[in-house]
């Protein structure tokens, strides 16, 4: 998995405030790849389905070193974007890159994703949720908090409501911030 504990040189309320991006969480790097320095990047959080379909791709090859990097190519295909557009429209293409350029791209790509695209799997969700709930709680925040952990309906939690788009589209850490903001609106609210 990408990343198993909250980064510790991001603050709880900004991560919170990425986590609750839409349609999905995502981050503009600051590094910019030796290849094509003039490129800026951007790394798009996966749902938890699409993060498996990168690690399917590996399966088809029976080196470990080939799984590797078919899985990191997948990686970098599915997540990485120049503006609103995917830097590479096929694992392929970002495989034809040399493999000092996809190394390169991965350590971009899972440096991001260790902020913006935590994974249920492979995670402390404990930590993650003290972190995100220290998040929603900041005074920056907390409207916001009100608004999400508001999203309840007869039949249970809806964040889809806040998100706009089906609960299949959210990723797991618009989920963790969600279930953090609903902790802390529901704390408000009966105090």
């Amino acid at each position: 998995m990408i990343t198993a504990i909250p980064p510790k040189d991001v603050s709880p309320q900004r991560l919170f405030r990425l986590l609750i991006q839409r349609p999905r969480p995502a981050l503009e790097v600051d590094h910019r790849a030796s290849f094509a320095p003039n490129v800026p990047l951007r790394v798009v959080a996966l749902t938890a389905a699409e993060y498996g379909t990168a690690i399917d791709v590996a399966e088809a090859f029976s080196f470990d070193m080939m799984r590797w990097r078919s899985s990191m190519a997948a990686l970098v295909q599915a997540s990485l974007y120049v503006g609103q557009e995917r830097a590479f429209q096929s694992v392929e293409a970002v495989g034809e890159l040399m493999d000092e350029h996809v190394e390169e791209l991965v350590g971009i790509v899972t440096s991001a994703l260790a902020i913006i695209g935590p994974q249920y799997a492979g995670s402390n969700v404990d930590a993650w949720d003290k972190v995100l709930r220290k998040g929603a709680e900041h005074v920056s925040n907390l409207s916001t908090t009100m608004v999400l952990g508001g999203c309840v309906g007869q039949h249970g939690e809806e964040p889809e409501r806040f998100f706009g788009c089906p609960l299949s589209q959210l990723t797991d850490g618009q989920l963790m911030a969600y279930r953090a903001a609903n902790k802390v609106a529901n704390k408000f609210r009966s105090s």
